[in-house]
Formats: structure tokens, C-alpha cells, sequence
């Protein structure tokens, strides 16, 4: 049982480490030690403004003078990494340089994307530098970024907010506000509907959202959600339990999972975590079959009814 910090295929993690790509980045920690990185996806958000440029990501250059959009992602990434080294643990930064190609990668296709959701990143407060917890005003730039790479949005032409994201075909939006907000399904009527459960057949996959009990009133750490996490999936799954792209809103975490039962089931799903009380998305796929190539879509469109208060170190859009 393990707590990563790698994303998930088509995600762009919420931190300097942009695992989207197949670099060779050196196998992260386990629970209680994970590198610095957090999820991106709070469903359906989309960047308010353009982020302000620092002296770490202009790096000198004049604001008039283009820079070729590779070159641009390099320099940056290479930029935030040496602060990375110089503040962080060697692990970390071997990490951080380590995801440099796969922004380079992204600038060839979503170039204004790549250099918007790295000048938010180092423009975040420096003490969430080392953290697994990033700046909050950031998940959108990266949202969009994922949606870029993964065609689901044609590549910006200018810098700015994109046009909201519409309901993606094949899914359904419903509002479940006893589950705390709205969530994608795919289409098709609902085959269990409860204030604490819903569930969707669509064989061979089941689609759950369930609330998750025994949530303490309490901070949620590393370990504690590894605990919930681990009483959720029960022992027939807990073995190969993986959590991973944490991203925080206010008292509101969102932590990626998936593992693989003992009976060969394959489930993956994101908790919607904040003390006291909790809500879990998820799909399962028995033996032998695969997960939905567009999992990421189903667990990602989760809009809260109401948005998160603020905390200190969430930056206002």
C-alpha cells in the first residue's frame, strides 16, 4: 500500500512536477514522504486571470521580446527546479528536473497552456515550494492544460480564461447536492439513487459516488487520508492501494486512488475529503477489463454546490 505522488495518464498535476508525460522521473515516496505535488481538477473551473509575471519566470527577459514556446517551457522549468534544489530535499529536485521534458513535450502542442500554468507555479508563495499542497489559484491553468493535451480543447491563441467546458458527450450532469454538489455520469438513467449513494451499470463498469464514513473532525494528513482511504476499499482491496495528485480548496481535498482487489477488480476514484465528512467518485471494472479510457473525465466533473472558504494560502483568481 503505497502514497504516490505520479498522475494519472491525461492529468496535470497542481505543482512543479508535471507527471503527464513518460519521463524518467525517480520513483516517489511512500506515505508520509511524497515529493511535492497535488491534483488538478476541480471540475469544471476555468483560470479567471492571466497569471503575473516574477523575476523567477520572466528571468530577465524583456516582455516585448517573443520566446520560442519550447524554449520558453526549458527555461522555466529549469528556473523553478533550481530553486527547487536549492530550498528542497535532493530527491525532490532530481523529481523536479526530471518532468523538464514532458513540459517541453506539452509546449510543442499547448504552448500558451505550458507557459501560463508554469508562471502560475512559480509565482506561488514559496513556502509551498516543498509542499503537497500547492496554490489553489493554479488547478484551473492546469485543468485547461490536461484538456489541450488530451483534445479535448483546441490549443489558446491568446492568453486569458477559456470558454467554460461544456458537458462532455456521453455524460450526463447531476445535481446531488446531499453529495455535496454536481457530478458527471454517464448518460443513461440511474440504477441506485440514496441521499448517501448514487450508482450508474454500465457493463461491465459500475459507477459509484458514495459518502465516506467515519471522516474525523480533525486536520486531514497524509496519514489520515490514508487511513480513510484504506477502511473505504476494505481488506479484499487495501493491499494494492495507491493515492495519489492530492489537490486542496479551502477545508476541501480531493486525493486520486486506485488499486486492484484480490478477486482481480480493477477501481478508480477520487475522494472529496474535508473534516468531518467526505464523498468518494468511483469506477470499478471486473477481471479482465480494462477501465474507461476517459476515467479522468467521470472522476474530475465534480462541482461543489458550495465553494470552499478560502484559506491563508489560497490565492483569490
Amino acid at each position: 500500500m503505497t502514497w504516490t505522488v505520479r498522475t494519472a495518464a491525461g492529468l496535470c498535476a497542481l505543482t512543479w512536477a508535471f507527471g503527464c508525460g513518460k519521463s524518467a522521473a525517480p520513483e516517489p515516496e511512500t506515505a508520509g514522504e511524497s515529493e511535492s505535488e497535488s491534483a488538478a481538477a476541480s471540475g469544471g473551473a476555468a483560470a479567471t486571470a492571466e497569471p503575473a509575471q516574477t523575476p523567477l519566470a520572466s528571468g530577465g527577459s524583456s516582455a516585448t521580446t517573443a520566446e520560442d514556446p519550447v524554449a520558453l517551457a526549458e527555461r522555466l522549468c529549469n528556473l523553478l527546479c533550481e530553486e527547487v534544489k536549492g530550498t528542497c530535499t535532493p530527491r525532490q529536485a532530481q523529481f523536479c528536473q526530471a518532468s523538464c521534458p514532458d513540459w517541453v513535450g506539452a509546449a510543442k502542442q499547448c504552448p500558451i497552456e505550458v507557459e501560463e500554468a508554469l508562471t502560475c507555479q512559480t509565482s506561488a508563495d514559496r513556502y509551498l515550494l516543498c509542499s503537497n499542497v500547492a496554490t489553489a489559484t493554479c488547478a484551473p491553468l492546469y485543468k485547461t492544460l490536461s484538456e489541450c493535451r488530451d483534445g479535448k480543447r483546441p490549443a489558446k491563441t491568446e492568453k486569458g480564461s477559456p470558454p467554460p467546458a461544456a458537458v462532455p458527450p456521453g455524460y450526463t450532469k447531476h445535481t446531488l447536492p446531499s453529495l455535496g454538489g454536481y457530478f458527471l455520469l454517464p448518460e443513461g438513467p440511474l440504477d441506485e439513487q440514496t441521499a448517501d449513494r448514487v450508482v450508474r451499470d454500465r457493463a461491465p463498469l459500475k459507477y459509484l459516488i458514495e459518502r465516506v464514513k467515519q471522516v474525523p473532525s480533525k486536520e486531514l494528513t497524509d496519514m489520515t487520508v490514508l487511513q480513510i482511504a484504506s477502511a473505504y476499499v476494505g481488506n479484499a482491496c487495501v493491499s494494492k492501494l495507491r493515492l495519489f495528485a492530492r489537490f486542496e480548496k479551502g477545508d476541501l481535498s480531493y486525493i486520486r486512488f486506485t488499486t486492484t482487489c484480490k478477486d482481480g477488480t480493477q477501481w478508480a476514484g477520487i475522494f472529496h475529503l474535508e473534516p468531518g465528512e467526505g464523498v468518494a467518485a468511483s469506477v470499478r471494472a471486473p477481471a479482465g477489463q480494462a477501465l474507461p479510457s476517459d476515467v479522468d473525465t467521470y472522476l474530475y466533473g465534480f462541482e461543489p454546490t458550495v465553494a470552499p472558504p478560502q484559506r491563508h494560502n489560497d490565492v483569490e483568481p
